[in-house]
């Protein structure tokens, strides 16, 4: 198996992943514990999270930790546009990776991986596109293969 380069999409997770002190959350936990996961496995593991006071790159556990925004940054009403959103993006290319993973509700949602330049975020480094099979909207992935499996017999009731 070939490993993949992972990014999450994390911007509150900085805390649940290096153990400092600051809000954690479920899901953060969850995210901290899915990125050791698979760092462990040999996957190329990266967390692109918010600016808590951290390095703009640094290795906690065999996650590459890629600093985007400062949350409170920008103006009230349009931070989520810039910096937020524009960090992001900016952020993701850097990392290319071949999947991206992310846990964020609201309108900040899928909008990232729509939005990178270069198609999608898990296209940066991807050579052509498939379709997500539950989806009118194409992701790439690097095989050429569904990014979900279909089962290959329906169950009969």
């Amino acid at each position: 198996m070939t490993p993949a380069r992972i990014a999450f999409v994390a911007p509150l997770a900085w805390h649940a992943i290096s153990g400092e002190a600051g809000y954690v959350g479920g899901a953060e936990m969850q995210q901290a514990r899915l990125l050791r996961t698979l760092a462990a496995r040999g996957h190329d593991v990266w967390m692109v999270s918010a600016d808590f006071g951290q390095p703009r790159r640094v290795t906690v556990d065999g996650v590459i930790v890629e600093r985007a925004y400062a949350p409170f940054a920008g103006i009230r009403g349009l931070r989520f546009f810039h910096p937020r959103w524009s960090g992001v993006l900016r952020a993701l290319e850097r990392v290319r990776p071949d999947v991206v993973y992310q846990r964020t509700a609201g309108a900040f949602g899928s909008q990232p991986c729509h939005s990178m330049s270069g198609c999608a975020a898990a296209s940066a480094r991807s050579t052509r596109p498939v379709e997500h099979p539950k989806s009118r909207m194409r992701i790439p992935g690097r095989s050429g293969a569904p990014a979900v499996a279909r089962p290959s017999a329906t169950r009969s009731a």
